[in-house]
């Protein structure tokens, strides 16, 4: 149905709350988005209805919309060697994305912290202090220590282009979706113990729990 030409209230008594929540979704990506828009309707419906904006049918068409449910905050963490075992597998599928995945592991970074035009850059990257600065929420900029790991990861980078001063890891939205999948199919055939790592913000929890110790 091409609701593209209605003005908002006609879409709203045409779809009623739960076409507006399966037109979101077919736009949007991502579990949390769609939960927030379904408390989002959960309290904006109920008001509207005894306000006599909405009809009243629109109070039993919203409980057709179930919390599509976010990632387990606690996923199981794996050991050193089980997930080393995982990152293996990831680089030998393709070497410049398995060291990306390797970079989320080894620094806990965001997406954005790592990739895009925020992204890690050189001029980010201090051998002699041995820190990096990430972008974090809020588009603040944080200075962490690297680890022995991320360290020789990243001098081996350095290696390959002494003189750069761009970005680290020059990677499309693509070449970003293929590397999810990389690490997803990996973490099926890695084995049962890192099967929670195959999103890379779960790979932040692991390095909370393990690479930072």
């Amino acid at each position: 149905m091409d609701v593209s030409t209605l003005d908002p209230w006609a879409k709203i008594e045409l779809l009623g709350p739960s076409g507006l929540w399966a037109e979101f979704k077919a736009s949007h990506q991502g579990s949390s988005s769609l939960d927030q828009f379904m408390f989002y309707l959960r309290k904006l419906v109920p008001d509207f209805v005894s306000k006599g904006f909405f009809p009243a049918h629109f109070t039993q068409n919203l409980e057709t919309i179930k919390k599509v449910g976010t990632n387990p905050r606690d996923p199981h963490i794996p050991t050193p060697d089980e997930m080393a075992a995982l990152l293996d597998l990831c680089e030998a599928r393709d070497a410049e994305l398995g060291r990306l995945i390797r970079a989320f592991a080894f620094s806990g970074a965001r997406k954005s912290g790592l990739l895009g035009q925020d992204g890690l850059s050189w001029e980010r990257v201090d051998f002699t202090r041995h820190t990096i600065t990430l972008l974090e929420k809020g588009r603040k900029f944080r200075t962490i220590p690297m680890g022995l790991q991320l360290f020789a990861l990243l001098a081996e980078l350095r290696e390959r282009s002494p003189t750069d001063t761009g970005l680290v890891f020059r990677i499309g939205s693509s070449r970003e979706d293929t590397a999810q999948i990389i690490l997803k199919e990996c973490t099926g055939q890695a084995g049962e113990e890192v099967r929670d790592m195959k999103i890379f913000h779960n790979l932040r929890h692991y390095f909370r729990t393990q690479h930072m110790r």
